[in-house]
Formats: C-alpha cells, sequence, structure tokens
C-alpha cells in the first residue's frame, strides 16, 4: 500500500475504532478488509497455507500463535514474478520489535512458518 506501519495504525484508529494501545488480540479480517478497501486494495478471508509456494503474490501471513494469550504474530510475503525467464523474487517484510532491523526485510524464507494468509490485490478500476 506505499504506507508506513504508523500510518496503517492511525487509520485504523481514526476510522476503524481500533484500539490505540490494545489490548491486540488476534487480526480481525473485517478490519484488514477495510483498511485494504481505504488504499483501493482487496483482502481475501483468512485461508490455510501449505507451505511458501501455495501463498499469494501478496499477502499478509499468519507466522505465531499463543493460543494461551491469543496474541498473534503477522508478516507481509512478497512475490514479485521474474521477468522473460528470470527467477522470482520472494521476501518478506517482518515488523516485529524484538528482531535486529537487518531482519525485518529479508529473502532468506525458505521453510518461513506462514500457517494462515489474507491475499491482497489492487481492487479492479471502474469501467474494466
Amino acid at each position: 500500500m506505499g504506507k508506513t506501519l504508523d500510518e496503517v495504525h492511525a487509520v485504523a484508529v481514526d476510522r476503524f475504532q481500533h484500539p490505540v494501545h490494545g489490548p491486540y488480540t488476534s487480526m480481525d479480517d473485517a478490519l484488514i478488509a477495510k483498511l485494504s478497501a481505504h488504499w483501493r486494495f482487496t483482502a481475501t478471508i483468512w485461508k490455510e497455507s501449505t507451505g511458501i509456494t501455495s501463498l499469494p503474490d501478496v499477502c499478509i501471513g499468519l507466522v505465531a500463535f499463543d493460543p494461551e494469550t491469543e496474541i498473534d504474530r503477522h508478516v507481509i510475503f512478497v512475490r514479485q514474478p521474474g521477468l522473460a525467464g528470470k527467477a522470482s523474487t520472494e521476501y518478506i517484510i517482518d515488523p516485529a520489535y524484538w528482531i535486529d532491523p537487518s531482519q525485518h526485510v529479508r529473502t532468506d524464507i525458505k521453510g518461513f512458518p506462514i500457517s494462515w494468509h489474507i491475499g491482497v490485490t489492487p481492487m479492479k478500476r471502474e469501467g474494466n
């Protein structure tokens, strides 16, 4: 969407009554759909993943869930298809504050544990 996490959070709070400081529980697919639509994107519902190859080209991925606290961790997965027979580039954007900043964007994602995902695509323009 071309927005920082702070910008997305501000819209979630201002427009969609998301709590400013928590408590944050599992990501609501309805909130994700509203935030996506705000920037003219469409979001799917949560779907189970069977590995990186099963993911859409852009998605929000669930990588950890604690059933006791109901707190989950999410990343953004992106696949850029290669041009003219070149290999695709796949990477993860991981905003977790507790990981080294050098790992916030990474391409070493083989076996990365995305168990569920919400696909994100641009909305179709009217008249197309």
